[in-house]
């Protein structure tokens, strides 16, 4: 009995194997418990005190659907309505 292994499959392989890692390895704390309001998630998304929720984003929207792209991911991810956030365009770094 032969077994016939493509590239195809040798890349599907590789794509699960990588998916897995990062699902075991990189685990975020905490995972699953609500951010207080008011706080700050990380650099890129920002929770206020009155529930609206900033997504900043460091691309330039030009015609690719970036901001709603953006929007849509953290609403998904945060099980929220999307109506609730808001987009900001994210600050230069200083030199």
């Amino acid at each position: 009995m032969t077994v016939l292994i493509t590239r195809r499959t040798v890349m599907r392989m590789g794509i699960c194997a990588g998916g897995f890692a990062v699902g075991c390895f990189f685990d975020a704390p905490g995972r699953g418990q609500s951010a207080p309001a008011g706080s700050r998630m990380n650099a890129w998304v920002v929770i206020g005190v009155d529930d609206v929720i900033t997504v900043r984003v460091s691309h330039t929207e030009m015609g690719q659907c970036i901001h709603t792209l953006a929007v849509n991911l953290v609403a998904e991810e945060l099980e929220v309505d999307p109506a609730k956030l808001q987009v900001e365009v994210a600050p230069v770094a200083h030199d």
